[in-house]
């Protein structure tokens, strides 16, 4: 008998992004400010079942804390969905990306982001395109006091032999599953497994969903490094979240 269950997140039938379903992440700073990532520059359209952000040239950066540089622009749920106490729960878009005056080989310069995360356990499952790659990341975000020293990681995994293929602004569909009773998340394109964890650090009772334009390149003495003239393209089209 199949109990799946499944929702869709948002319809984005515009004309402009739902603001009681999406709203950027924002995060303290050590001063006791607090950091939007949102880039001023962005131009987000809402239309026919797809939001699309662009940003013609990163202008954002930090040169102390890695999380505020490697976000541009990043917009996440305004609702934590719950993962079940059992079973699986899959979080899925399709999204597609176009990189702008960036290399198109290098994923530290720039990709579209779908984002599953914990704010409790800071633990993030992301799959990422740059509009030729897609990769995976799994990291844990360090927090002083929270999350530190080597509890705290990020890793970006490519499949070269999974045959995945793309182009700009070529849809791909992008799921992030957590198997609760495994103690395992799996990350799947176009129903192709690129990546698994056998036994995560903690299992997340709720997750947030992002859709972003990043970077990812290591702050270098003090100063960032990530801003070289690029900037990217993200679509993203029918959010949804199954229980089974």
């Amino acid at each position: 008998m199949d109990t799946t269950t499944t929702q869709r997140y948002d319809d984005f039938l515009g004309p402009e992004l739902d603001s009681t379903r999406w709203a950027p992440l924002v995060t303290p700073t050590p001063d006791g400010g607090e950091w939007v990532y949102q880039e001023p520059g962005a131009v987000t359209t809402v239309s026919g079942g797809v939001a699309r952000i662009e940003v013609p040239r990163f202008t954002r950066s930090h040169d102390s804390l890695q999380s505020p540089d490697n976000a541009k622009h990043l917009l996440m749920s305004a609702q934590a969905l719950p993962v079940p106490g059992s079973g699986s729960v899959t979080f899925s878009v399709e999204m597609a990306a176009r990189k702008l005056n960036g290399c198109s080989d290098d994923y530290r310069d720039g990709f579209a982001t779908f984002n599953a995360f914990d704010m409790e356990s800071l633990l993030v499952f992301d799959l990422i395109s740059t509009g030729d790659r897609i990769l995976a990341i799994y990291e844990r975000l360090g927090v002083p006091g929270v999350v530190e020293g080597e509890d705290a990681f990020t890793y970006v995994i490519d499949a070269p032999l999974a045959g995945m293929r793309t182009a700009p602004d070529g849809f791909h569909r992008c799921s992030i599953t957590l198997d609760v009773d495994a103690g395992e998340a799996r990350f799947t394109v176009d129903d192709v497994l690129v990546y698994s964890v056998p036994r995560l650090p903690a299992i997340p009772r709720h997750l947030n969903l992002g859709m972003g334009l990043m970077t990812l390149s290591p702050i270098d003495g003090g100063r960032s490094t990530s801003l070289r003239g690029q900037g990217m393209i993200g679509s993203w089209r029918d959010f949804t979240y199954s229980t089974f």
